[in-house]
């Protein structure tokens, strides 16, 4: 089945070939034999039997092709007996088919058909079927006398095919002489095997001269590789004398002879002389009789004397005449075929549905029957409703007598198998849909292919007309994506199979849930049938490149290896990495599958190691494990090039205790780094020093590969080289991206030296203690000055110093710590420490930049006052703000959704207790009755983190001292249904888990109450609004809302980013705000 499905592909250009066995091959009758089909330039050593189809069809003497034998996604289907097929062979690319006893029906064109999806090759080949016949000779000496007649019979049996030839030899005293008179060779006669019988006799007359003749038959045949030789010998003898008591024997016995013939013929005219009429017996007909399908009627003409009779067919189909078809009498037994058939067309019958048969039988009593058997092809188109009528006339009727019958011709309805389907259906990759049609007959039948979706959507695909058999283009737009392809086929019992064969080239977010139906019309029966199937698509996954970070990797430092996997579908998917021929494998990372705006996934495996000198010309294998796939899916990578890094000692320094004016040399190593080349420089500073430095050539360590290399500087310091940072710098030419260096302070003794200023604790708490010290030592004279500065003010509290103290080479040290309480106000600002010393020019100053971190405000509910405000009664609303920092905020008021054009008194942000700042901000105004029910929001944005909170309130008012107070709504003391009237718009959401820079991001919110055809959206990144509609999609909802979402790909840049959404409908515009955070 499978292989007729492929054929729709037929078209395709074939990726491989077939070949076959010889054209034509002869075998014998009852042996084994073995019909190669191979398959060859398909591109592996082993093919996959769940891509493959094989198709064996069998063509007999010209006729209608059959199939024999069918193999599909692994499963055999036999045909015919007698046949089979090796799996494993079929693996290499064998398609061989078997026959284990071939007999003569056997023999014709076989055609194999081979698929592998979406190609197909056929190539056909014919198989003749022979047998050797078996010659002998009725004798191998034989005796004549001479003068008199004697013969030898050549005997050739069980002989096919029918051509044959022969030939006799006489030889005699040492000469040759071919026979060619006095030979009598018969016709050769068919057996009930299917061979062939004949004989051949030599009639000879021989002489005395002739005794020791020998004879030879030599008979030539195609399974003869020579002729045939077999012989006789003859042997002449002297003729005897003939007596005259034989002679007188011989009269006698004619005599008695003539005498016994006479009495016969009397008895035979005495029985036959009475007349006697004929009758019918019951005419017999199937019980239900078939389109194009074989009919016996029969019927007997019986008890009739004499024998002379004459029997006519005649019909009459609908509105036609009635027509005499066939006339038979009992002298057809005996006259010349062109006598008895003077009505008929040279089959006996002028009508090609029936085939009569009519035989006379002569009983014992003189009577005699005629057997009346008629062979018909009915035509339920011209037939059905046909009558037939059998008229008999014999010399003792004085009328024809007529027996007649109606014909009901009826077809045979299809059988449709469910539509097949292939294993796997990929997205985007040819598949074809068969639904198969069988054993139907008449053939007209019409096939509609259509698709189905929803409350009965239908959208037809493809429309077989039974008369032109042409694909009619209903749908020409997508002619790219279906096409149909037919295949036909007749049996010998006039049925019908036909396999229609939808290809289409499936699409996930076109096909995914759609229903796909065959329906099938069959006119003769009016029988309508459907099929339909569901697409599972898949999308194969699709392997980039593996790529490596670093490019040019680099020995001991982190390599990461990254397969980005595209186009799959579903979601579940799995990655393994291994190295080499390793078994486990290694231990990677996988980002979550992302789906794309064309409905396919997609994401990336990360593996990272450390990779090492030993690891060069190391293979890494990516492979991918998902459900469309029979095998994973691998990609590899070839660590073919590995650097080294430099690695560098620490600088020495020559001698330990360097002193202004005295020579001092810095030397440093550069070890462990591959290839070879390299250049080195010494930094003081960050000035590229211009005095010579000495280094010596590059090394290689024989034990590891690896190369080492070693410089220094020599230089006399002055007191201005104090403190001073003196790096050296080898830029490797393989890791120029980033140069190794180390560096050291020199200090020279007699100088001050001044440390980093110590955070403790190292990040800071607001309302928590803080000690920030700073150490200063290596100076000679206790005169020393030191002070604490913050944004450059001297500080006066919390400051503890320690020393001078002497330390162990003769120098002095002093420790200094400023202690304090950080707030709000700390934030952003600068520690300063300042030393002043002899040996100084100018103070020295060690800075600290104190990193706190920034809070938005806790905006609390709004609130009220008085209560319950009557109508001109003062009104004032007010939110508080508190533990925020930096100070920075803005506050806005609305009322009904406009911004509110009262005043608004903000209060200066103070520090709490906690050391963070607080504030509050209110309106005042004098309410009146339109007040009453009315809406005010408070919307507050911190500058710095720039998150924006909202407060809603619902004033109530009351128009006298016995009104009803109604207790005011906040947005905290709203139900559920009050709030949702009052916010038709949500709050902003992240519909993307984790999101990550480089991948798309969906943020979406949705809109209550509004239709959303006229809702206008406007989406904003900051303060730049998005202009392509195709990043912003409407989605209906079921409950009537809909959803808006923006879908963009996230950068680095993008983290923290304010995102904005604007909705406008015939009410005031609605803003929501979000702020996007990376991970």
């Amino acid at each position: 089945m499978w292989a007729l499905i492929s054929c729709s592909l037929f078209c395709l250009a074939g990726s491989f070939d077939v070949t076959i066995f010889k054209d034509p091959m002869e075998v014998l009758l009852d042996t084994a034999v073995r019909l190669e089909c191979k398959i060859t330039n398909y591109g592996s050593d082993t093919l996959n039997l769940d891509n493959l189809a094989v198709q064996w069809l069998f063509t007999y003497k010209n006729m209608t092709k059959k199939e024999i034998y069918v193999f599909n996604g692994g499963k055999h289907i036999s045909k015919k007996a007698g046949v089979r097929m090796s799996d494993d062979l079929l693996k290499l690319g064998d398609a061989t088919l078997e026959l284990l006893r071939v007999q003569f029906e056997d023999e014709g064109q076989y055609t194999c058909a081979i698929f592998i999806t979406p190609s197909k090759v056929e190539k056909s080949a014919s198989i003749l079927v022979s047998v050797k016949p078996r010659v002998s000779l009725s004798t191998k000496h034989f005796t004549v006398v001479s003068g008199s007649e004697g013969s030898v019979r050549c005997n050739i049996i069980r002989f096919y095919p029918q051509e044959y030839t022969i030939k006799w030899v006489k030889i005699l005293s040492g000469s040759t002489e071919t026979v060619v008179n006095d030979i009598c060779t018969g016709v050769p006669v068919p057996d009930k095997d299917g061979t062939f019988n004949v004989s051949s006799v030599i009639r000879i007359e021989p002489t005395m001269v002739d005794n020791g003749a020998i004879y030879k038959c030599e008979v030539r045949h195609k399974t003869f590789s020579s002729p045939w030789i077999t012989e006789a010998k003859l042997t002449v003898e002297e003729p005897e004398k003939t007596s005259g008591g034989a002679i007188a024997g011989a009269i006698i016995g004619t005599l008695i002879l003539s005498t016994l013939a006479f009495a016969g013929l009397f008895f035979v005219y005495t029985t036959r002389f009475k007349k006697v009429s004929p009758k019918f017996t019951k005419i017999s007909k199937p019980a239900t009789i078939r389109h194009q399908e074989e009919a016996l009627i029969s019927c007997q003409v019986i008890g009739f004397r004499p024998v002379k009779i004459s029997i006519t067919l005649w019909v009459k189909r609908s509105e036609q005449e009635k027509k005499k078809i066939y006339c038979w009498n009992n002298t057809m037994l005996k006259n010349s075929d062109e006598e008895a058939n003077l009505l008929s067309n040279g089959k006996g019958c002028c009508d090609e549905s029936f085939t009569p048969n009519f035989s006379l039988t002569s009983l014992k009593d003189g009577n005699s029957t005629v057997n009346c058997v008629i062979k018909m092809w009915p035509d339920m188109y011209s037939d059905n409703g046909m009558e037939l009528t059998f008229e008999v006339q014999h010399e003792t009727l004085w009328i024809a007598m007529e027996e007649k019958i109606t014909l009901e011709v009826v077809g045979v309805p299809p059988k449709i198998s469910d539509i097949l389907l292939p294993p796997r259906i990929i997205h985007n990759e040819l598949v074809s849909l068969a639904c198969s049609i069988n054993g139907f007959k008449p053939k007209p039948l019409k096939i509609i292919w259509y698709q189905l979706w929803g409350a009965g959507n239908k959208k037809e695909i493809a429309y077989l007309d039974k008369d032109t058999k042409r694909l009619l283009e209903t749908n020409p737009s997508q002619t790219n994506k279906f096409n149909h392809y037919i295949s036909e086929m007749q049996y010998e019992d006039k049925t019908y199979s036909v396999i229609s064969v939808l290809n289409i080239i499936p699409d996930i977010q076109e096909d995914m849930g759609i229903k796909y139906v065959c329906e099938v019309h069959h006119e003769a029966t009016d029988k309508v049938e459907k099929r339909e199937t569901k697409l599972d698509i898949k999308g194969t996954p699709k392997l980039e490149q593996i790529q490596s970070v670093p490019k040019t990797p680099v020995a001991g430092e982190s390599l990461k290896l990254s397969c980005r996997v595209n186009f799959f579908y579903p979601k579940t998917i799995r990655a393994e990495w291994f190295k080499d021929n390793e078994q486990n494998p290694l231990e990677s990372e996988d980002s979550e599958p992302m789906l794309g705006n064309n409905a396919l996934f997609y994401f990336t495996s990360n593996m990272t190691t450390v990779a090492t000198r030993k690891d060069v010309d190391s293979k890494y294998v990516c492979k991918v494990y998902h459900e469309s796939l029979t095998e994973p899916a691998e990609i590899h990578w070839v660590l073919d090039r590995l650097v080294s890094a430099p690695k560098l000692m620490e600088i020495e320094i020559d001698p330990p205790s360097p002193e202004a004016g005295k020579s001092v040399t810095l030397s440093c190593k550069a070890y462990d780094f591959y290839p070879k080349e390299n250049k080195i420089s010494w930094i003081r500073g960050f000035d590229i020093t211009g005095q010579k430095f000495e280094s010596e050539d590059t090394e290689q360590d024989l034990s590891t590969g690896l190369y080492y290399r070693k410089s220094k500087w020599t230089f006399i310091p002055t007191e201005l080289d104090h403190g001073t940072e003196y790096t050296m710098e080898i830029l490797h030419v393989e890791t120029s991206s980033k140069p190794q260096r180390i560096n050291r302070m020199l200090n020279l003794k007699g100088i001050p030296s001044i440390s980093d200023i110590i955070l403790e604790p190292p990040e800071p708490v607001y309302g928590k203690e803080l000690v920030l010290t700073c150490n200063v030592s290596n100076f000679t004279t206790q005169s020393i000055t030191t002070s604490w500065l913050k944004q450059n003010n001297k500080i006066y509290e919390g400051i503890t110093n320690q020393g001078p103290d002497p330390d162990e080479g003769g120098c002095y040290r002093f420790s200094s710590s400023l202690k304090l309480v950080p707030n709000a106000q700390d934030y952003e600002k600068e520690f300063s420490f300042r030393v002043e010393h002899m040996k100084f020019t100018k103070p020295i100053v060690k800075n600290a930049f104190v990193s706190f971190p920034a809070f938005s405000p806790q905006v609390s509910k709004i609130k009220v006052d008085p209560v319950s405000p009557q109508v001109n009664q003062a009104v004032s609303l007010s939110i508080s703000l508190s533990n925020y920092v930096p100070s920075g905020i803005t506050v806005k008021w609305f009322k009904k959704w406009k911004p509110y054009t009262g005043t608004v008194i903000n209060s200066l942000p103070q520090v709490a207790e906690n050391g963070l700042f607080s504030s509050i901000s209110k309106i005042d105004f004098q309410a009146t009755l339109d007040d009453q029910k009315c809406e005010f929001r408070c919307e507050v944005t911190h500058e710095e983190t720039k998150e924006i909170q909202e407060k809603d309130f619902i004033l109530c008012i009351r128009a006298g001292d016995d009104d009803e107070v109604d207790e005011p709504v906040s947005d905290e003391m709203k139900s559920d249904d009050e709030a949702e009237d009052m916010d038709f718009v949500s709050d902003i959401r992240c519909e993307t888990e984790n999101p990550k820079a480089g991948q798309p991001v969906t943020v979406a919110c949705t809109i209550k109450g509004h239709p959303m055809d006229s809702t206008h959206i406007t989406w904003f990144k900051g303060v730049y609004p998005y202009e392509k509609e195709d990043v912003v999609k409407k989605i209906a909802l079921p409950d009537g809302s809909f959803k808006c979402a923006l879908t963009f790909t996230a950068e680095k840049e993008d983290d923290g980013i304010l995102l904005q959404c604007d909705v406008m409908t015939e009410m005031d515009p609605i803003s929501k705000f979000f702020h996007l955070k990376l991970s």
